[in-house]
């Protein structure tokens, strides 16, 4: 009995000295294979977290199930996450300011539509990703004065959609906001004037 003590502590302390943990994932389903300490030959695409990410599925306080993989647009990487329900009035929102290149997301409003055009390095990324993202299109500075709301998924985003608004040509003169749920690490907004 002492032999399986010793042995059970001693794979505990090795645990806690290992960094990072591997990920495989059916790439097609976009699902969790397994996880694993060694990088193996596999049939499975495969990224590499914290261990600290994985130690609570690890140690079994959490199910494999609980966690989905996500793509970390500040980081640029795979990783996991847990799962959580989100309801439209807890949402966090930020506003969407100013035209700049290279943004993961630019959103482009005309006289008739809003163009949501996705960064290039980022669409082989998202295409799977079922996440909810919610588009606020409002009063300039003011989200309080809702025009229109917009919910997409990543993967309908990397299909650079052509969204139909209904804003008058006096709304668009005074100016709209943007406002969504921080999703991508950038964003970027021009509105044309060629009304």
């Amino acid at each position: 009995m002492n032999d399986i003590t010793a042995l059970i502590s001693k794979l505990k302390v090795d645990h806690k000295e290992l960094d990072n943990h591997y990920v495989y994932y059916d790439e097609t389903r976009m699902s969790i294979h397994k996880i694993s300490p060694v990088k193996e030959d596999s049939k499975y695409k495969v990224f590499n977290v914290s261990s600290t990410i994985v130690e609570p599925i690890i140690s079994g306080r959490d199910r494999l199930a609980d966690y989905v993989m996500f793509f970390d647009y500040s980081d640029k990487k795979w990783t996991l996450r847990k799962k959580t329900n989100t309801s439209f009035n807890n949402i966090t929102i930020k506003e969407i300011k100013n035209y700049q290149d290279e943004a993961d997301l630019s959103i482009v409003v005309d006289s008739t539509n809003i163009e949501l055009i996705p960064n290039k390095s980022i669409i082989e990324f998202i295409s799977n990703d079922q996440s909810l993202l919610t588009i606020i299109v409002s009063m300039k500075n003011n989200p309080y004065a809702l025009y229109k709301t917009f919910q997409l998924t990543p993967a309908e985003i990397a299909q650079s959609p052509v969204l139909e608004h209904q804003l008058s040509k006096e709304e668009l003169s005074k100016g709209v906001s943007i406002y969504t749920n921080p999703f991508f690490s950038s964003y970027s907004l021009k509105v044309k004037n060629d009304l």
